[in-house]
């Protein structure tokens, strides 16, 4: 088990994503908020990362190395930034052999999945997608789950197409209207390569009239690292 005396800054976070770029939203989306934090990714790209996640001891493995080299960083806590990491390895094991805060999305699901019986879920890929529907359903196990999963969007948006590039490529616009023809009013990014279009089709979700709610986990992550932080600091 890892030691706690190894742990130097309580304010430095440690993230780690599945491809860099994952990496990369995760620490730019700290900086913003004024957040020290040191970065390390799994995978060279979304398909390898794709291919990790049908072994979860070897992907846990993978996580637990990047994991101590960020604790001996300096880190006191990581924040998993990538859905269908956080699903695919064990988090109870490596909760439990470091014995420090690991912030992931997954937790962030079922504080939404009970205010809505028809929930759409967008992900990277169907592993990830069975996951997060794994989760809703034993927070809400009357839930209906309409599911979307695409690597080829998450491939794009590593290739640098724009969000409006993006929508229109994908018609995330007429997917979000059969959604809503359909009864469903909360579409949940799986995704945290979807952070990077969730301005935009937001923007064009009110210009259409179309009454979905997006939900990206991010900001709930940075509340429990917010009040980790501060409890602290006690």
């Amino acid at each position: 088990m890892h030691s706690k005396t190894s742990i130097k800054n309580n304010k430095l976070v440690g993230v780690i994503g599945g491809t860099h770029f994952d990496s990369k939203l995760g620490m730019e989306f700290l900086s913003q908020r004024n957040i020290t934090a040191i970065s390390s990714n799994i995978s060279d790209d979304p398909f390898t990362q794709t291919m990790l996640q049908l072994s979860s001891k070897t992907l846990t493995d993978k996580v637990k190395n990047k994991i101590n080299i960020l604790l001996n960083g300096g880190c006191a806590s990581i924040f998993i930034y990538c859905n269908s990491l956080s699903g695919a390895i064990d988090l109870d094991y490596l909760r439990d052999y470091f014995s420090i805060p690991l912030f992931t999305p997954i937790e962030t699901y079922p504080l939404v999945s009970n205010q809505y019986n028809s929930i759409g879920v967008t992900a990277a890929n169907c592993q990830s997608l069975s996951n997060i529907e794994r989760i809703i359903l034993k927070t809400n196990p009357r839930a209906v789950i309409t599911g979307f999963s695409s690597l080829l969007i998450v491939d794009s948006i590593e290739k640098g197409l724009s969000p409006k590039e993006i929508i229109n490529q994908y018609d995330l616009i007429m997917l979000c209207n059969l959604l809503e023809k359909n009864n469903v009013r909360l579409l949940l990014l799986g995704c945290t390569h979807f952070s990077y279009f969730y301005n935009e089709l937001s923007a064009s979700l009110r210009e259409e009239k179309i009454g979905i709610t997006l939900f990206d986990p991010s900001e709930t992550m940075l509340k429990n690292i917010l009040a980790y932080q501060q409890q602290a600091l006690i």
